[in-house]
């Protein structure tokens, strides 16, 4: 994992409880080791699975991301890792990354369940 890459995982495993699943070609995050993926760490980006509506939000807040529709209710947002050392990038992927997480989670940002276990 590259460094800008490390240090956004780190900083939000701070305050975040997640597991760290690795793969030959990505490491993949999960908030916990039952749940599913929030997003995938590759060599030189992340691919963060937002709901459609977060990962527009975020595609059209930065250009330098890039959004794919994966399927009516899972988007992916890669981010080059290149793209981490705006600070203003890096905060939007730290922010979505921890939406995503409690996406996968399957509760709410005020812990509440969520109703919407899938993701």
């Amino acid at each position: 994992m590259r460094p800008a890459l490390r240090s956004l995982v780190v900083k939000v495993a701070a305050g975040t409880p997640l597991v760290a699943a690795d793969r030959p070609s990505y490491v993949a995050l999960h908030p916990a080791e039952d749940r599913p993926v929030a997003a995938y760490v590759h060599a030189h980006r992340i691919s963060i699975v937002l709901d459609p509506v977060d990962a527009r939000a975020f595609g059209e807040e930065d250009a330098s991301v890039r959004v794919q529709e994966v399927s009516a209710r899972s988007w992916h947002v890669h981010v080059p890792e290149a793209a981490l050392a705006d600070k203003a990038t890096r905060r939007r992927t730290r922010d979505h990354l921890g939406r995503a997480l409690i996406r996968a989670s399957g509760r709410t940002a005020t812990g509440a369940p969520s109703g919407d276990r899938r993701a």
